[in-house]
């Protein structure tokens, strides 16, 4: 209530509030239905939001000495909000520092910057394996030096309410809304490649809309224009600006079959990859199905080979001196039959009449030869 009457009386005092609202509904929607990282405002746009521009500064270090004052009117510089500590959501002990999300809107906007700020709401809200304050932290800055740390502390509490965790200490020291001179201001949206313009009729501001994501160290790393855009999308850039260090192997795995269209403004599937993978998926699979065949043969030539290892061993061997069924073959009978005769010659092989064992006659029952 302290914040709408605030707004209130803001709005009383400034006049051409209606022209404004108009101008920054046109602002919105030029900027936000084309998404290029580097657009300028149409030549047929009105006059007061003609020539803002958003430049392509990825890469480029933002300067960390740039002076603010946060929510509770304690005087900050952007270094202090580079090289944080994370923490992951999960559990796990890896280290990282914070990517940071970044925002630069003025707190009395009566119209484009709430939808900007709801839109933000929504996209980390979508954001469900990464937690605020734990892997990224949000940054909004104010670019009107009328605003005030109260101010500021009233859209965090409004920013936290609107967040779908239980807010914890964690949560509370990743959320920070900052206000600052005019000098901050315009030092800042330089490093971002923002733009914003004061219109001293109305006392209101034109500016695009654009949401930024910086490297642990501070570096611009993706920019995302509209007040709308896909939760995926910030997730992918956390994960590019973080060098890969937040998320899990499947959102790793997912990462690396996106890249960012500058085109778009935002990931898009890379058909190329995409072309790999499956190529990798049916070489695999190819490779076990052969792999199955060669043992599966393996199997059929081992149970072969003992099968005629089998049918050898139940065959009559005369050299080894085995018959059928384990038996003494006859060369095992005749060496017997040599030392039986003990006179040291070669006993004769059986013949009619005789003992093939013993080499003596046969006898007939009775006696008889």
């Amino acid at each position: 209530m302290k914040h709408a009457a605030s707004a209130t009386r803001r709005r009383h005092r400034r006049p051409g509030g209606s022209a404004v609202r108009a101008l920054c509904a046109a602002l919105a929607i030029a900027l936000g239905a084309g998404a290029a990282e580097a657009q300028v405002v149409p030549k047929q746009m009105p006059e007061p939001v003609r020539g803002l521009e958003l430049k392509d500064k990825r890469g480029e270090q933002v300067p960390g000495s740039i002076s603010f004052f946060d929510e509770d009117g304690n005087a900050v510089k952007l270094s202090q909000y580079f090289e944080r500590d994370g923490k992951a959501s999960d559990g796990s002990s890896r280290q990282f520092k914070k990517p940071l999300v970044v925002l630069m809107m003025y707190y009395s906007c009566p119209l484009q910057c709430p939808q900007t700020l709801d839109g933000l709401h929504q996209v980390l809200n979508g954001l469900d394996a990464f937690t605020i304050g734990s892997e990224y932290d949000v940054l909004v800055v104010s670019f009107d030096s009328r605003d005030k740390p109260r101010d500021a502390k009233t859209h965090k509490s409004a920013t936290l309410l609107a967040y779908n965790r239980q807010t914890t200490e964690s949560i509370r020291d990743g959320v920070h809304f900052l206000t600052g001179s005019p000098a901050s201001s315009r030092s800042l949206a330089d490093a971002l490649g923002y733009d914003f313009r004061f219109l001293p009729e109305s006392g209101e501001f034109s500016h695009p809309t654009a949401v930024y994501v910086l490297t642990p160290e501070g570096k611009v790393s993706r920019q995302f224009n509209g007040v709308r855009f896909p939760a995926r999308d910030l997730r992918f850039a956390l994960m590019e600006a973080s060098s890969g260090r937040i998320g899990d192997t499947f959102d790793q795995f997912t990462f690396w079959c996106y890249h960012f269209d500058p085109s778009t403004g935002g990931y898009t599937l890379a058909a190329m990859r995409v072309m790999q993978i499956g190529g990798a998926i049916t070489a695999v699979v190819l490779g076990g199905a052969l792999v199955l065949l060669l043992r599966q043969e393996r199997v059929k030539a081992r149970r072969r080979l003992l099968a005629a290892l089998g049918g050898a061993a139940g065959a009559p061997n005369a050299d080894s001196g085995e018959g059928a069924g384990g038996g003494p073959g006859r060369s095992a009978i005749d060496a017997d039959a040599r030392k039986i005769n003990g006179n040291g010659e070669r006993a004769s092989a059986a013949s009619p009449g005789t003992n093939g064992l013993l080499g003596t006659p046969l006898r007939a029952p009775g006696g008889t030869v």
